[in-house]
């Protein structure tokens, strides 16, 4: 549920009632001067406009069983089609590569018509063959949003997200590059 409300100045803004699913911390890396200016502007415009800004998680940007090699199995790109959704907590996948190993707690991401949403597996699979498997997920899918067709994406899955208004500081100290550090929650699923 998203609310709009308008200040005697004229200025709109809107709050989201529900709870993210995604919600963590980030930061910088050092900023000089110059850097430091156009990111507050970038954060003044990416707040004003409720900007959504696509993240991929550096620890889980592919399966774990292949983040030593930094290579998916057979050079598989990392993308299957979902061709079951009658169990929006285990949709089940076609064009994985035999052999592929997703362990608990693996990322997957999930694409159609611009929407993008971002899973965790929740039950380990090794794909015997490349047939369609079930992949067990938390939060479940979204049947409003996605169906049959969807992208499964195991390379670099998008968590979509905004920067969570008065959560960012830039400490300033002289003569020193400054980090800065912020708060991002889970977007809406929309482009």
């Amino acid at each position: 549920m998203i609310n709009d409300a308008r200040e005697n100045s004229g200025f709109t803004w809107q709050t989201e009632d529900e709870d993210p699913y995604w919600l963590g911390d980030a930061s910088t890396k050092k900023l000089s001067s110059v850097l430091l200016a156009d990111w507050e502007g970038f954060v003044a415009e990416a707040i004003g406009k409720t900007l959504v800004i696509d993240v991929v998680d550096p620890v889980f940007f592919m399966p774990s069983a292949y983040r030593a090699a930094a290579a998916l199995p057979g050079g598989w790109n990392g993308t299957a089609s979902v061709d079951n959704v009658e169990n929006a907590w285990a949709p089940r996948a076609d064009g994985l590569p035999a052999g592929l190993m997703l362990r608990r707690g693996d990322r997957v991401g999930l694409v159609q018509s611009g929407y993008k949403t971002c899973h965790i597996v929740t039950k380990p699979i090794n794909a015997a063959t490349a047939t369609n498997q079930v992949i067990e997920i938390s939060p479940p899918l979204l049947p409003n949003l996605f169906g049959v067709g969807a992208q499964m994406v195991f390379l670099d899955p998008v968590v979509r997200m905004h920067i969570v208004p008065g959560s960012w500081s830039a400490p300033r100290v002289p003569n020193q590059d400054t980090i800065a550090s912020f708060q991002l929650k889970e977007a809406a699923a929309q482009s």
